[in-house]
């Protein structure tokens, strides 16, 4: 069963949700004054260390970033910061969902 695709807008990146698609993590934006378009604050379930990077790509479920996916190049548990390879094409909001996926 498919989902349809996500195709990053900047970078032409794609990923067919699928059954078969290996949705690790879920999360949600925190409430940061430094959240910005290419990092931002969120609490991502499930993750104790800073394992999430290169491999994984952010995909957005809900808010005004809806299906907007970036590599995520840096997690660091301690401040729960995520880094994005290429910004999104706005701030994430406080309460946005989205999903962590591997995709290699």
């Amino acid at each position: 069963m498919s989902f349809g695709k996500v195709i990053c807008q900047k970078c032409g990146f794609e990923i067919e949700k699928d059954e078969s698609t290996s949705i690790q993590l879920t999360g949600v934006v925190l409430t940061d004054v430094g959240n910005a378009e290419g990092a931002f604050k969120a609490e991502i379930l499930d993750v104790l260390t800073d394992g999430i990077n290169g491999d994984f790509a952010l995909i957005f479920t809900s808010g005004a970033l809806v299906d907007e996916m970036q590599q995520v190049t840096d997690f660091d548990a301690s401040t729960k910061i995520v880094t994005v390879g290429i910004a999104f094409s706005g701030v994430p909001v406080a309460g946005d969902k989205f999903v962590v996926v591997k995709y290699k």
